[in-house]
């Protein structure tokens, strides 16, 4: 009979996230304009909305789980601290480095215009994660109390949450460093930025803190079936923040600031996770635990980092390949069939790539984090010794 680690719902609910992220990027990169405005991918795109979200809220719970796991190893300025604030950093570095317009600082400096600024200073999800774990990791770090952690960081993202359009109207006014305001807000044209997005990062740290705490009294189911009430409660009530004859002071934005929108899409997160914890449940000692849970999608779920920043080099390239990609090979004028079809094989290649990706940390973990080192301060080399 197979067997699955206790927390197999978490790594099901991450591939599933990746698998619609990839689908999502691949059909709206190269789907034709004309079908742009049509039902069908309205749908689409309401769906791949809560890709980002998905992958920020995981990314949140994870996080508790690995603190409660290292206990005390995490409570003093260590080297497995350390570690952990470093991993934050190099998130967000990643994060501007593939946005980065030339390989080489000398040319970035002399010759990158505003709007190559602009794209390279966009805040995407990567930095948000960094930026999220290494605050988290400083908080905790600082509160020892684990009652007043959970509250600061409950209280950060609620705050967050309704702070958004004020923050949006201020950093778009043009006194603001772009550095800070592509970080702060989506008004140069961060997909990403902070206000709102770290707001789910942190309501998942303090969701899965409190499933560890239910798991530990045996209370999971009665957690569960609360966090799925309380997502059903968010959805209707972030539908009943929308039409109240109130608006919040700043730049206002159903999609975009909106708080009523921000509660919906975590309401579904809510629910979404804890139908998968039942189905785990349902299906953990019975023969078809991996037709349910099959293992290339938790593979997935579990190396989602190493797969994003890989379908984002082979989808639209980098300095290294700015037409040998698949975006260049299959324009951007494919129907919605043709579309979908291709993501089939895409997704089949990133699925390979993580399993193959997997094995290798496991097996060569010494020659995989010398390859990290290698790797970085080659690019980093290029970027500052190159003239042009």
């Amino acid at each position: 009979m197979p067997q699955l680690s206790r927390y197999s719902f978490l790594d099901l609910y991450r591939g599933i996230v990746v698998v619609l992220m990839l689908e999502g990027h691949l059909v709206r990169e190269v789907l034709g304009a004309g079908w742009h405005d049509t039902p069908g991918f309205r749908f689409h795109e309401m769906i791949h909305g809560l890709t980002a979200p998905g992958f920020l809220f995981g990314a949140g719970f994870t996080f508790a789980i690995a603190s409660q796991k290292k206990g005390d190893l995490l409570r003093g300025l260590n080297r497995h601290v350390v570690r952990r604030l470093w991993r934050g950093i190099m998130l967000i570095l990643i994060g501007y480095a593939l946005h980065i317009p030339y390989l080489s600082l000398t040319k970035t400096l002399s010759h990158a215009t505003l709007l190559q600024w602009r794209e390279f200073l966009q805040f995407d999800v990567l930095q948000v994660i960094g930026l999220g774990l290494f605050t988290l990791r400083i908080l905790y770090l600082i509160i020892r109390e684990e009652r007043w952690f959970l509250s600061i960081i409950a209280a950060t993202a609620f705050a967050v949450v309704f702070v958004t359009p004020m923050a949006w109207e201020v950093s778009a006014r043009g006194d603001t460093p772009l550095w800070l305001a592509t970080a702060i807000s989506g008004a140069f044209g961060s997909p990403f930025p902070v206000f709102p997005s770290i707001a789910f990062l942190f309501a998942g740290v303090v969701a899965s803190w409190g499933f560890l705490s239910a798991a530990r009294a045996e209370q999971e189911r009665a957690y569960m079936l609360r966090l799925m009430t309380g997502g059903v409660f968010m959805l209707g009530g972030g539908a009943l923040l929308d039409v109240v004859p109130f608006s919040l002071p700043g730049h206002m934005d159903f999609w975009s600031t909106s708080p009523g929108f921000f509660w919906i899409r975590l309401g579904v997160l809510f629910v979404a996770l804890g139908a998968l914890w039942f189905l785990e449940n349902s299906v953990l000692e019975t023969s078809h635990a991996r037709v349910w849970m099959p293992s290339w999608l938790t593979t997935m779920g579990m190396e989602s980092f190493f797969v994003y920043i890989l379908h984002l080099l082979m989808l639209y390239g980098w300095v290294t390949n700015p037409d040998e990609n698949i975006t260049g090979w299959l324009g951007h004028d494919l129907g919605p069939l043709q579309a979908g079809l291709w993501s089939l094989p895409f997704i089949g290649i990133l699925a390979i790539a993580a399993r193959w990706w997997q094995h290798v940390k496991r097996r060569h973990a010494p020659i995989v984090r010398m390859g990290y080192w290698w790797m970085g301060l080659t690019v980093a080399g290029e970027f500052l010794r190159r003239a042009w």
